[in-house]
């Protein structure tokens, strides 16, 4: 696939943690389409979160280049590509990120706070950011009850859902899992995958998500052997 069609492009990427002689990342190609599934999998230390904080502009690659929707990220400054995260990119953080003295409604807003373009996509479903962010947990099946309730109540799995729904909310053009399942028993897995893949049925968003689980592939368009590309793959820092 060539890089114009691609939603996401990286060509001979290298990343090396300081001080580090061997490089975290060598990736001599990765494309990913608009609206399709990637899965990449891996284990601890192959340079999985790396690859994902180069891909989200959180870090920056020494060679190489990066392309997101067209642009090369290494033409941007660092605030172009904060916006162009906040606009594009929703991210399910392995330890979820959630604001616990925050309702589970207000979590979930906050995304559209950062973003005019992601509120006006909410807003172009739902007559409000709240009721958006009301709808796509309807549709993660938290119970109504639980939506005014500060977000440290909630079980793991529940805030999960919550941390799905702040990534979907104004439907960017990627969502970034990073281990969502690692803290979830099988069944609790199943479900939560269930669901979230059933969400983005109703959305144009392109899935990565980053696993240990293998079990997690048959769900998936693209399945990347991440120790197999990485040319890299000095540890992560802890």
């Amino acid at each position: 696939m060539s890089q114009a069609t691609s939603l996401l492009a990286l060509d001979e990427v290298v990343f090396a943690w300081p001080g580090e002689s061997h490089p975290a990342i060598h990736i001599p190609h990765l494309s990913i389409k608009a609206a399709s599934h990637t899965f990449i999998h891996g284990p601890s230390g192959c340079g999985k979160s790396t690859l994902l904080s180069l891909i989200a502009g959180v870090i920056s690659a020494q060679q190489g280049r990066i392309s997101f929707m067209g642009q090369d990220c290494a033409a941007l400054s660092a605030a172009q590509r904060d916006q162009l995260r906040a606009d594009h990119i929703g991210y399910v953080f392995q330890q979820f990120n959630l604001l616990p003295y925050l309702s589970v409604l207000e979590n979930v807003a906050l995304a559209c706070q950062f973003s005019k373009l992601r509120k006006q996509r909410a807003l172009s479903r739902s007559a409000s950011v709240l009721e958006e962010a009301r709808r796509l947990l309807a549709h993660l099946q938290l119970p109504d009850k639980q939506l005014q309730q500060p977000v440290g109540r909630l079980s793991i799995g529940q805030q999960q859902r919550v941390a799905a729904a702040r990534a979907m909310i104004g439907s960017p053009e990627l969502i970034i899992a990073d281990e969502p399942t690692s803290a979830l028993d099988k069944t609790n897995r199943e479900h939560f995958m269930n669901l979230l893949m059933a969400e983005l049925k109703h959305c144009d968003s392109s899935l990565l998500l980053v696993s240990h689980d293998q079990d997690l592939a048959q769900r998936f368009q693209q399945v990347v052997d991440l120790p197999a590309l990485n040319l890299g793959g000095a540890h992560e820092p802890a």
